[in-house]
């Protein structure tokens, strides 16, 4: 719903066109208070708003329904997709860097697949931060620190916090009222 609204915003409303060719099925009474409330000072307020936040946000693998808790369900075919179209990835093995890949991944719509951008798998072989990250695994697997606690291959790699564009360092805190002593 939330991108069919956007669709009529951006595509219709602020280019001042009419929907109903496209979209027959929709109520023509209710399309001027759309175009109006489009339009609007308060509109544009919360977009510019919307846009800034988005910007801020550097961290997007991490975050949001597609995040990677939101990739799980997903996960499996889509790691099974880029196998078939990106042969080399069978030589990465740990659940965090397929994650990262699977996280990077970006669907096309001509080809129908999900696709590795240009910076990490170039002519039939992985490049920069998953060559890295291969490279890290090898290394790990020969100083028997590949399943240590606290040896996470994307974090050594990548590197956490605010330093690197990374995973986030989790922090819980806990908020707690003491009971008054009752007199």
């Amino acid at each position: 719903m939330r991108n069919f609204r956007c669709t009529l915003a951006n595509g219709y409303a602020q280019k001042d066109k009419s929907p109903f060719e496209m979209y027959a099925f929709m109520d023509r009474s209710h399309w001027v208070d759309f175009v109006l409330k489009v339009k609007s000072e308060a509109f544009e307020e919360t977009s510019q708003k919307a846009k800034r936040s988005v910007a801020k946000n550097a961290k997007r693998p991490c975050v949001g329904r597609m995040g990677f808790v939101g990739l799980q369900k997903f996960e499996e075919d889509r790691w099974r997709q880029l196998l078939e179209s990106y042969p080399h990835l069978h030589n990465l093995e740990g659940e965090d860097v397929k994650q990262y890949a699977i996280s990077r991944a970006r669907y096309y719509s001509v080809t129908k697949l999900y696709e590795l951008p240009k910076h990490l798998f170039s002519n039939g072989e992985l490049t920069r931060t998953l060559h890295d990250m291969y490279d890290k695994e090898i290394e790990k697997k020969k100083d028997d620190t590949y399943d240590k606690h606290g040896n996470d291959v994307v974090t050594e790699v990548i590197g956490k916090g605010h330093q690197h564009g990374g995973r986030l360092g989790a922090t819980i805190t806990l908020h707690s009222k003491k009971k008054k002593k009752e007199v």
